[in-house]
């Protein structure tokens, strides 16, 4: 099957070209060239028998709205090989706000190979993650995030300041009191 942004013209369906849904492809390889694939009924899980292939302008469209994959976020799994060179774009859904420790297996398949961007187009504020590839499965794990500068700024001059006045009130206590 390929995807494609031109030479494709199905009945009714305008470019760039989506594929939406869950369920398994059975006809093997997917090439993706110029439209968007988006796994699941918002959200699901897509099943490819064969390789997937998305080229630069193709793009990957991901929605998370929860922790359980094929259910409240999408995934995208393969039989054979991925190679994304394209944009994936994961998009948190239903007001759902990722917690630290939060891990989010969205595609895999026997190797995976992601060089286009990975983009996070509505994160929560100092969102962080890390991503892994293992067992086949790429995953994106959300993690504590760090404090912001001015945050440990603010911290160390609280700190400084505490310090001084407990200094300044020990050298005060240990002076005899003098009436001039």
């Amino acid at each position: 099957m390929a995807l494609l942004g031109t030479g494709y013209d199905p009945p009714g369906v305008e470019p760039p070209y989506p594929l939406a849904g869950g369920g398994t492809l059975y006809f093997g390889d997917v090439l993706v060239d110029g439209g968007t694939v988006n796994p699941g009924a918002s959200p699901g899980s897509l099943h490819i028998n064969g390789n997937y292939h998305q080229l630069p302008n193709g793009v990957l469209t991901m929605e998370v709205g929860g922790i359980n994959p094929g259910t409240q976020y999408g995934q995208l799994l393969t039989t054979g090989n991925m190679l994304l060179e394209g944009a994936v774009n994961i998009s948190f859904i239903d007001g759902f706000v990722p917690q630290p420790g939060d891990v989010f297996d969205l595609f895999g398949g026997a190797a995976v190979e992601l060089h286009g961007p990975l983009n996070f187009l509505n994160p929560p504020p100092d969102f962080q993650y890390k991503s892994t590839f293992s067992d086949g499965l790429f995953s994106v794990a959300v993690v504590v995030p760090e404090p912001s500068t001015a945050l440990l700024m603010a911290c160390g001059l609280a700190g400084t300041f505490v310090s001084a006045r407990r200094r300044s009130k020990q050298r005060n206590a240990s002076r005899p009191w003098s009436p001039h």
